[in-house]
Formats: structure tokens, C-alpha cells, sequence
């Protein structure tokens, strides 16, 4: 059962877009479920876990992004899809990773592109927890590691990387490129050739000094040439 939550001020809008997604789901023979929220405060009552979230940004009380980084204080698995005729939105909302943006008036073919996109999203990130750990060389241990606890790895020397979590660093013996064909390229950006960093632990993002920001206090910085690519994903989309 997919949880869907549609929250927007506009009722008519917020009708169309549960009209499109009942539609595209029920094609796909998939069971789910569609609460409507006329507000921010009204959605951050709900308790229960919601897989997707369509949340327009501009409304009245607590906006869309006010309530989007509630919901990711609150469990970083939910999918955020971001309803605005703003632009100017999108370079504050990067940080909460938003897996897509839906400009107004919402077109039913982008919604259910968009839609498409998630489903293939949502089945990759279920391969990989099938999947599980991954198993790293550290000293003459093998240590085994799971991805979604890495806030991201960094080169030190000749086939010694670092792997940052949130309570330990570790050495272990590998190369950022093998890494990289490892890991789940919707989950860590190599920002340079030197790292490989967890988008989930990205705490803010300075692209003036064309940084990230992690949640441990981290700064990584972003090779010059890898900047557009970087914040051009992290502005569009959220581990897609």
C-alpha cells in the first residue's frame, strides 16, 4: 500500500491532482491510499507514515517548505513533490531535496512522468535494501557497512579512503572509483574526485562558495567543472 499525501489550499487544484495520481496508480494495479490536507499545520498532525507527498509551497500559516522540513526531521524516506509558479523557490527548497517540481497549473503529462520516474525510484531503492551492505576492507578486518548510514567517503591517500558516519571514522582500503560503481548514484554525487557524498546528509548548500554543508558540519567542496551538474541535481530532484 502506497500513502499519498496531497496538501494545498486550493481544493480544486488539490481534486485534479488526486484525480491524475488515483488514475496512474490504479492503471499500474498498485494499492493506494490519497488523503487531501488544505494546510501545512493539518498535514504535521497526521502521525502515520505518507510514501509521497505533494505539497503546494505557497499557502497560508506554515508553507510548503516550512512543512516539507518537518517531514524530513521526521523520516527522510518520504518522497516530496513540490507544487509552485516560483522559481525562485527552488534555490530554497534545494536542501529539503524535493524528488520533483510541479509548476502551476499542473499538466497531467508531466504528473504522470513524474509519477513514472518515482515508481522506478521507489523500486531501485527497494532492490538495494534487498540487496543490503556493502562489505570494505578495514585494516585486515572485512567491515560491513550499510549505505544509507554513510554521510559520505573521502580520498586520503593511494587506495586509503575514509568513510564518515555519524558516530565513527573509518580507513578502509578501496578507490573512489570503485566506490562509486558500488553505491546507488541516486543516493551519493561525487562532487570532486576526492568524494563521495550520502545526498541524505546534506545539511545546507553555500553556492557562493560552491560547498556542501553536511549535517555533522562537514564542508565539502565542489570541483568548479561539477557545480552546475551538482546543484542542478540537488535543486530537481530527490534521490532520483
Amino acid at each position: 500500500m502506497i500513502r499519498i499525501a496531497i496538501c494545498d489550499d486550493e481544493a480544486s487544484q488539490a481534486r485534479e491532482i488526486a484525480r491524475i495520481v488515483g488514475n496512474f496508480f490504479q492503471k499500474q494495479e498498485i494499492a493506494h491510499r490519497i488523503d487531501l490536507f488544505s494546510s501545512g499545520e493539518a498535514l504535521l498532525k497526521d502521525q502515520e507514515f505518507i510514501d509521497v507527498v505533494f505539497l503546494d509551497i505557497q499557502m497560508g500559516g506554515i508553507d510548503g517548505i516550512e512543512t516539507a522540513q518537518e517531514l524530513r526531521n521526521r523520516d527522510t524516506r518520504t518522497v516530496l513533490f513540490f507544487i509552485t509558479s516560483y522559481s525562485q523557490h527552488i534555490m530554497r527548497s534545494m536542501t529539503i531535496h524535493p524528488f520533483a517540481f510541479l509548476v502551476k497549473p499542473v499538466e497531467e503529462k508531466q504528473l504522470v512522468q513524474n509519477l513514472e520516474d518515482y515508481l522506478n525510484y521507489a523500486r531501485s531503492m527497494q532492490q538495494e535494501e534487498q540487496e543490503g551492505e556493502i562489505y570494505l576492507m578495514e585494516g585486515e578486518m572485512l567491515t560491513r557497512f550499510d549505505p544509507n548510514e554513510i554521510y559520505y567517503f573521502h580520498y586520503l591517500k593511494d587506495r586509503v579512503i575514509e568513510v564518515v558516519t555519524e558516530k565513527k571514522r573509518h580507513q578502509v582500503k578501496n578507490t573512489i572509483t570503485q566506490l562509486y560503481d558500488m553505491l546507488n548514484h541516486n543516493l551519493f554525487l561525487m562532487p570532486s574526485q576526492s568524494f563521495l557524498v550520502n545526498i541524505q546528509y546534506i545539511q545546507s548548500v553555500n553556492t557562493k562558495a560552491k560547498s556542501l554543508i553536511m549535517k555533522n558540519g562537514d564542508v565539502i567542496l565542489v570541483a568548479r567543472r561539477r557545480c552546475p551538474e551538482i546543484f542542478e541535481f540537488l535543486s530537481h530532484s530527490y534521490f532520483k
